[in-house]
């Protein structure tokens, strides 16, 4: 009995001594991070006003935006990120009269550890034109943390600003100052976030120097999915056969097609699908050709798709609400048994 309490006793002063241990490691490890990013705010706030940027992002600069190394032992990822920011008091000529920048650290052997984050403003100017860019989803609210690229073929060197600092806030806004003017309709935006669709401009943007600024309203919305189960009309399954559905979508081609087979018990599913409106409904139909036509069961209401839409036998114009999984049972009688 006394040899298994002094065990016991031990093995709970190991697991002590190996926890404090790893808390003091924890703590060394989190200084050093705190360093790191101190040393950086500090090293950014040395540069010329005009070099403080990103070589992704916008501003522009030589700061690489992620970077790797080995400090003390300890393997750490270090990002930067340089936004432009104002002032509600400033009245300046140009929308921005700061950059903010934002440094995170992390050791790249501790996931548990947060990253270690700093940020710093440093006082300037942001000549030339602005992008005043929101995104929202279909109701009209604002959705934050929308990554957003800006591109412009037309100039050179040419633009490409896709940095992690190019993303909404929380009121789904983004003032993207500091731009090379352009009159050649060269710029465009595209929005992406996970789950959601894509959005972009379909038509490239002008942008002047100072006011008024270039205004971008974009929709992404959460995806949806549609699951169909189609019988001969009698509630048997009809399996091995290809549906396709068609609809639109907020970036090039602009509009899209997507089959699938129906399974043995008559089921097809379509998923991460953008929503579809009463104007920009889905289109649902067979792909073989049938003498039956692909219908809606008896007594069942079709969705109250616009009237200028033109829908031929055979087909189902569909409304898909985002963010819904939508289940829909159709008829195509048995086909014809072959001669």
């Amino acid at each position: 009995m006394a040899v298994v309490l002094i065990a016991v006793c031990l093995l709970g002063m190991v697991q002590f001594f190996a926890s404090a241990g790893d808390r003091v490691m924890d703590s060394e490890t989190r200084s050093l991070l705190h360093q790191i990013a101190a040393q950086e705010i500090e090293d950014i706030r040395a540069l010329p006003y005009e070099d403080i940027g990103t070589i992704a992002g916008q501003p522009s600069g030589l700061i690489p935006d992620v970077e790797t190394r080995t400090v003390e032992g300890v393997p750490v990822e270090i990002t930067r990120e340089v936004i432009y920011v104002q002032d509600p008091s400033y009245s300046g000529p140009y929308p921005a009269n700061y950059r903010r920048v934002t440094v995170a650290v992390r050791a790249t052997d501790s996931e548990e550890l947060a990253p270690m984050q700093l940020s710093t403003i440093v006082a300037g100017g942001a000549d030339g034109g602005t992008l005043d860019i929101t995104v929202t989803d279909l109701a009209g609210q604002p959705v934050r943390d929308v990554r957003l690229q800006i591109v412009n073929d037309n100039l050179v060197p040419r633009v490409d600003i896709q940095s992690s600092a190019m993303r909404t806030d929380v009121q789904g806004h983004l003032l993207v100052p500091g731009l090379v003017p352009d009159d050649t309709n060269g710029y465009y935006v595209t929005a992406t976030k996970t789950g959601h669709n894509d959005a972009a401009t379909s038509e490239g943007l002008v942008v002047d120097r100072g006011t008024p600024f270039t205004v971008v309203q974009l929709i992404v919305d959460e995806l949806s999915s549609l699951s169909v189960r189609l019988t001969d009309g009698t509630g048997v399954p009809q399996a091995d056969v290809m549906l396709v559905v068609g609809g639109h979508i907020s970036v090039e081609p602009w509009i899209f097609t997507r089959q699938a087979t129906t399974n043995d018990e008559g089921e097809a599913f379509f998923g991460d699908l953008r929503y579809a409106t009463s104007l920009q409904p889905l289109v649902l139909q067979t792909v073989d050709q049938y003498e039956a036509l692909l219908q809606l069961p008896l007594g069942t209401d079709s969705d109250p798709v616009d009237s200028g839409i033109l829908l031929e036998p055979g087909q189902v114009g569909l409304i898909l609400e985002p963010g819904t999984d939508r289940f829909l049972e159709l008829e195509l009688p048995a086909r014809p048994a072959e001669p």
